[in-house]
């Protein structure tokens, strides 16, 4: 049996970015934050100075987020969508972690049917 903490009462919300923030509420176990996750993903990835890591960041967040909502055809839109971009850009080094994360994901979804 495993023991976790909850420490999401200790978060400073105020002192993150959109992406981040999102991914705050979507594991901070506080379902009252839920409803904010893709409003706040959607703002962040409409700015258009944040980076090809970042904007795959968030959109892995996003898929995260369709998992857990079980929002089955958005899960297949946002997997080919992040396909696209990871294939788009794989000119891009800094870009094996997230594709790492990505794989494990599509992993999950997998097993999970």
């Amino acid at each position: 049996m495993t023991y976790r903490k909850d420490m999401s009462d200790q978060n400073d919300y105020s002192t993150m970015n959109k992406s981040d923030l999102a991914n705050a509420y979507l594991f901070d176990e506080l379902s009252e934050n839920d409803s904010e996750i893709e409003s706040t993903i959607m703002e962040y990835l409409n700015q258009s100075d944040i980076s090809i890591s970042d904007k795959i960041m968030a959109n892995l967040i996003l898929l995260k987020y369709q998992i857990f909502k079980k929002e089955n055809d958005n899960v297949t839109k946002q997997t080919e969508h992040l396909t696209e971009l990871f294939e788009q850009n794989k000119s891009e080094p800094n870009l094996r972690g997230l594709q790492a994360a990505f794989n494990a994901t599509k992993f999950q979804i997998e097993l999970s049917k």
